[in-house]
Parts: C-alpha cells; structure tokens; sequence
C-alpha cells in the first residue's frame, strides 16, 4: 500500500482529479471514501458526488475526524472520544487544581484553558512525558521551552491522566491507535481520497499515514504558480513526500475573478499593500495569533455598526461572518 499525490489545478472540492481517483479506488477495492477538512465542505462534497454516475452510493464522505470517531466506536477499547467541551471542563480543573510548584504563573483564563486543552487534544502522544503523565524536563530543557511552557506540558501530562481515569480518550490517541486496530482486526478499508487540504494538524496527518499501510491512499493537492503553493508543499514534506513530482498538471477551469480579489490573494501571500477599490472595497486584519482572532473580528465589527449608526445612512443593516467552520 502506498501514499501518493494527484495534483490538481482546479478550485472546486469535486473537480475530475478527485473523481478520477474515486474511481480508480472503487475499482481496485469496491468502495471509496473521500476526506474533507469540515462537515460543511463534505455536505458540499456529497451533492455534487450525487450528480456523478457510479460515485453516488459507492463513496462514503467525511471529516478525519468524523471517520475516527465511527471506526473508534466499533473497534475502541471502550472509552470515550473526548469532545471540545469534556476537554475544556477538564483542563480547567486540572490547573485549577494543579499544586502552586506545578502551574506557577498559569492560571485557568479563558485563553490559557483553551490552549492546555487544544494541547491535550492534539498532541497528547506526542508530548514529553512519562507514562505516568509527569513531564520530563529534560527532553523540554533541550528542545529549547521555557520554563512556564514546561510547566503547560505537565500539566497536558495531568490532564491525560485525568481524561483516562474518567474513560476518556483524545483525537490524537485515537489517531495513533485506529489504524494498528483495524490491522489486528483484519477490517476492511477502502480506498482513501483526501481534498481540500493545504494544511493538516498531527493527528489527521498520523491517520493519513497510518492508513496508507492498510490501503491506497491519494492525497489531491491543489496546484497554484503562487506563493500559497508553498504551504502545500510544506505539508506534503511533513507527509514525508516533499519530492512528490508534479508531472501533469490539469488545465484549470476556473471561472473569472474579479480584479479585486486577485489583489487581494496575491496580498495574503507576498505582504504587498492592499489598495481598496470602490466596487469591492476590502480590509485586512491581523491578529496576534488564534486565540485573539475573535477578538479582533468582534472589535471591528462594533466599530463598523457604530460607524453605520452614526452615519445613519441606512446602507447597511446587516453584517455577516463568514468563517471555514462554525467552531470558529
């Protein structure tokens, strides 16, 4: 079994390459199923598969998540997948219980709870620790953390040994066990397509790379002349397939686009200033970093209703936000 790329210059989710490779998968195993990044995208996915002859019933769509969650439940140890909300309440208490030599600085601020909990969930396996959860300072001293950064460590190492006392398991265990499950098992598994992803989190890409020990993996990158097609090379190097060839790259079909918007992807990734347009005016915000990006919309978006309501023009009387997820 192996791991490969299928280029693709084409911007919808379901273009040719990934039909092309749905095919081939259902061929060679007699059944397929296709990776998206959200549930949003794999609605999206499932209709336009609905308009394709021999891909309506034979491919099954998800997220990396969604498909762990469903092979866990079935061939998992009993425990139970540990959602966004078990891992908050349980981080929170984890430092607010933790001894004072333990967390020193850290308290349980929103923020702080939110980044020891998407620590755990994420990278849990992966972390310094013993196998009893204790940190080992040593292996952090010679990775370079500080000294508060060590002490978030153990305290990701406390919150998997509470998780696990209380029955629960987190995505990136999961990700770790599900393929070597299903191996033991001797379970079927289809033939994987994933698309749509520029980047991946450590758990879906140890799910990708578990998988394509059991099964034909194809991994469809989108192909650009631009400088974002350096973030899909940098996961395709994480993936340990940084000198994948580009061989034949599709014609791409892409309906036009409005000079404005060309503007501004070029600005996203070349940092050159974005000049405003009166047809399609257009602003950037920068934020710090994850945990204050909703901040930083929910300011602006004050700003712009008080400046509508000033004004009194009666412009505008409604703002969307539009984000990839509604997690966001």
């Amino acid at each position: 079994m192996a791991l490969s790329v299928a280029w693709t210059a084409e911007e919808q989710l379901v273009d040719g390459c990934v039909q092309q490779a749905l095919h081939a998968g259902i061929e060679a195993c007699g059944s397929a199923v296709l990776l998206v990044p959200s549930f949003a995208q794999a609605l999206d996915a499932q209709r336009a598969l609905a308009q394709v002859e021999g891909l309506a019933l034979a491919v099954s769509v998800t997220t990396p998540s969604g498909w762990l969650r469903e092979r866990w439940e079935v061939w998992g140890d009993g425990r139970t997948l540990a959602d966004s909300v078990v891992l908050h309440v349980l981080a929170q208490k984890t430092i607010a219980e933790a001894p004072e030599e333990a967390r020193g600085l850290i308290v349980p601020s929103e923020g702080m709870v939110d980044l020891l909990a998407r620590l755990a969930g994420l990278a849990l396996p992966w972390l310094p620790l013993t196998r009893d959860g204790a940190v080992r300072a040593d292996v952090c001293a010679a990775a370079g953390l500080t000294a508060a950064e060590t002490r978030l460590v153990g305290l990701a190492g406390a919150l998997g040994m509470r998780l696990r006392a209380q029955g629960y398991v987190t995505q990136a265990e999961v990700a770790t066990l599900v393929p070597r499950l299903l191996a033991e098992a001797g379970a079927h598994v289809p033939h994987v397509v994933a698309a749509g992803f520029t980047q991946m989190a450590r758990p879906e890409r140890t799910l990708i790379s578990g998988l394509a020990e059991l099964t034909m993996v194809t991994l469809v990158a989108p192909w650009s002349d631009n400088p974002a097609q350096l973030q899909t090379r940098a996961l395709l190097a994480e993936l340990g397939l940084e000198d994948a060839p580009v061989g034949q790259v599709p014609k791409t079909r892409r309906a036009p686009r409005a000079p404005e918007l060309d503007a501004l992807l070029g600005t996203l990734f070349t940092g050159n200033a974005l000049e405003p347009c009166a047809s399609t005016p257009v602003e950037l915000l920068f934020a710090a970093g994850p945990v204050a990006e909703a901040e930083l919309v929910a300011r602006r978006a004050a700003e712009l209703v008080d400046a509508w309501r000033q004004e009194k023009t009666g412009a505008e009387d409604s703002l969307i936000i539009v984000t990839p997820d509604m997690e966001r």
